[in-house]
């Protein structure tokens, strides 16, 4: 699948909407400077441009016509589930087996399903490439953006590791609401979606029906006022 969302050669003098920027020494010394949050924010891994591409194009060496390049956060496919979906599950203290009920699985698998053919309207999922320093699956999360000035262009262009191909630079515009309408990217092979999903719920709990999972929250809250130290 990563073969379909990135560019072999990303273009050599500007930077691009959908170029993922790594979160560079130099790149989080600026965000510190406005965005303090977002620099020091652990699950923020990479950055996102949002900028449309015809406004970062740097025509005859000349700077790019946008005064700010927007940004949105990129964190790995774990920290999203677990910002969307902790509250729906039981018995997350540290080290803990977290449970929910099949209900939440439901829902969750439905959300997996959006996100991965990047047809949820808050996030852009990204596919791992290991050789381009993306180890895990990542999500860009298009309604935290930020923005910073366009004279940083240089470290947002020296911090870039990855470009999205036309089509998912297109599919990214028309989820941020700019200037494109609704544009079709290749679906995952339903064989291939739902095993990725089958994954992911695996890795993300143990599942329960929905009486036994209430009967299991008592439990594990009994054992823990009886040995508050213990680890379920």
């Amino acid at each position: 699948m990563a073969h379909w969302t990135y560019k072999q050669t990303p273009d050599p003098d500007s930077l691009e909407q959908g170029d993922l920027l790594q979160k560079t020494e130099a790149l989080n010394a600026i965000l510190k400077l406005y965005h303090p949050y977002y620099a020091d924010h652990a699950d923020n891994e990479f950055f996102i441009v949002l900028t449309q591409s015809c406004d970062l194009a740097r025509r005859s060496g000349s700077k790019c016509t946008s005064r700010y390049i927007s940004l949105a956060p990129v964190r790995s496919l774990k920290a999203v589930l677990k910002r969307e979906f902790e509250e729906n599950l039981e018995n997350t203290s540290m080290g803990s087996q977290p449970f929910a009920s099949a209900r939440t699985r439901g829902t969750l698998e439905q959300f997996l399903e959006r996100l991965f053919n990047n047809n949820d309207a808050s996030f852009f999922y990204l596919e791992n490439l290991p050789t381009a320093g993306v180890a895990s699956d990542m999500c860009a999360l298009l309604s935290l953006p930020i923005a910073i000035k366009s004279e940083h262009y240089a470290v947002c262009f020296s911090s870039r590791v990855l470009s999205i191909e036309d089509a998912f630079q297109a599919k990214l515009g028309w989820l941020i609401g700019q200037l494109y309408s609704r544009v079709g990217t290749k679906d995952w092979p339903n064989v291939d979606l739902k095993k990725k999903v089958a994954d992911a719920i695996a890795k993300a709990a143990v599942w329960v029906v929905d009486d036994d999972a209430k009967a299991l929250v008592r439990l594990c809250e009994d054992a823990r006022r009886a040995d508050p130290n213990v680890i379920i």
